[in-house]
């Protein structure tokens, strides 16, 4: 992710286990309005499409920490670490 930018649609494919078929296929891509407004979490697979809200919380040295917010309580979980430098 790089501040105040999104990322292009990128494949995603679940596949079986044992024989690697294709089960399912779609898309993921990020739309992040850094870090003021959050962003979004784009996913499509099959005809499910579901937007998964991101909260950006600043760190001690620089970057951010994104959080998935939980739809139901309003409640940031499950972080990831963005640098400054967007790496």
């Amino acid at each position: 992710m790089v501040p105040g930018k999104g990322t292009i649609p990128r494949g995603i494919a679940r596949r079986d286990a044992a024989s690697g078929e294709r089960i399912a296929f779609g898309s993921i891509h990020s739309d992040a309005n850094w870090p003021e407004e959050g962003g979004w979490l784009h996913v499509t697979l099959g005809t499910l499409s579901q937007n998964i809200r991101l909260q950006a919380v600043p760190r001690h040295f620089g970057g951010y920490q994104w959080y998935f917010v939980w739809p139901i309580y309003k409640q940031a979980l499950l972080g990831f670490v963005v640098t400054a430098e967007g790496r």
